[in-house]
């Protein structure tokens, strides 16, 4: 071995170097992990091995538990996904979505919701959802159609009746309001319809043709005020009567009465309006007794007339009677001679009859 410091030749065993001085490291030949620890190692190893057989064994058996493992994990995603998919297309989800896109104002998307679950289900409950939301998005008459699918498939329930009055009554249509009081409903269902009615003017007679004067009667709501017109005019209350008593027609020809409830806040209902066509009769012609001819003895003429609220004139001098002339009120005296005696019978509306004559000679 020589000294690493001065290279000089040192004998064996020797821990210094005789010509430098410098201690020596003495350094085994041996390495410890090759010699021990190594050959320990891959002893362990020898008696730790498995067979080939039983290793292909095990890992079969490894292999299985992934693939069963994986199956396992596969199926419960998959039935996660049927699950959620499944819920997405059924009625509740379609109803709980709608819902929240009514509560969220989005009429639009709660509409189509409503609309889904009526294909799932065509139920009272959706059909009612459906009509809110569209009346809330201002879709009026496919609201009206929907509230009346709600109401034939639950014609008792109060909630859809009011639902159709708040309708009507938010449009103004009380005409169709007025209708709803032709369907069957219950006392408490036309409770609501009044409530929320403002219902056109109830006339006592109808329009047509009469040949006398028309006493028309209006009636309408009781917290409502009516106006009326009689020349075709559209009635409110700066253009109208107020109506306090019933209505007298007496003028010949056509008159159309219009008329309409107001309610104490303002608010109008429909304008209602009949034609009455006058055409006035002519009296019947008076009847005289006797008729006339030749009298020896003091008589007294009758004259009667069916027209009651007639009344009868006459004359002896020839002419024709008029308002002007004497009025018939008891039976008159023949005078002496010869007369010529007219007679006529007026109407409250002047209308006149023909002209009945009767010579009378008397000669005592």
């Amino acid at each position: 071995m020589k000294c690493p410091f001065c290279n000089t030749e040192i004998e064996d065993g020797s821990l210094y170097c005789n010509h430098c001085g410098s201690a020596m490291q003495v350094v085994p030949d041996f390495n410890l992990l090759e010699d021990d620890v190594l050959p320990s190692m891959l002893d362990s190893t020898k008696k730790r091995q498995i067979p080939l057989g039983e290793q292909k064994e095990i890992e079969k058996h490894l292999n299985k538990k992934w693939i069963l493992f994986i199956s396992i994990a596969v199926l419960v995603v998959l039935g996660l996904g049927f699950g959620v998919y499944h819920y997405t297309h059924t009625y509740d989800y379609f109803m709980a979505k709608g819902n929240e896109a009514y509560k969220s104002k989005d009429y639009t998307d709660a509409i189509s919701f409503y609309h889904s679950a009526i294909k799932k289900n065509e139920s009272y409950g959706a059909y009612l959802a459906l009509g809110k939301a569209q009346q809330a998005g201002e879709y009026y008459d496919e609201a009206e159609a929907t509230f009346k699918k709600a109401y034939e498939l639950n014609p008792k329930n109060e909630e859809v009746i009011t639902l159709l009055a708040l309708l009507y009554d938010s449009t103004n249509d009380f005409d169709a309001l007025e209708e709803m009081l032709s369907w069957e409903l219950t006392e408490e269902q036309i409770a609501i319809v009044n409530e929320y009615g403002i219902f056109a003017p109830h006339f006592s007679m109808k329009g047509g043709t009469y040949n006398d004067d028309v006493l028309v009667a209006l009636s309408g709501k009781e917290d409502c005020l009516i106006y009326y017109t009689l020349d075709g005019t559209e009635p409110s209350s700066h253009n109208g009567t107020l109506y306090e008593e019933p209505i007298e027609i007496s003028k010949q020809g056509t008159t159309l009465l219009s008329a309409v409830c107001v309610t104490k806040d303002g608010k109008y209902g429909v304008v209602a309006s009949e034609s009455y066509e006058i055409t006035y009769i002519a009296p019947n012609d008076p009847v005289l007794s006797p008729t006339g001819g030749r009298l020896t003895k003091e008589t007294y003429i009758t004259i009667t007339s069916d027209c009651e609220d007639g009344k009868i004139y006459y004359t002896w001098d020839g002419s024709v009677p008029t308002s002007n002339s004497y009025q018939y009120t008891d039976p008159i005296l023949v005078p002496e001679g010869n007369n010529i005696l007219s007679v006529i019978v007026l109407d409250k509306h002047g209308m006149s009859s023909s002209v009945v004559k009767g010579n009378y000679i008397y000669l005592p």
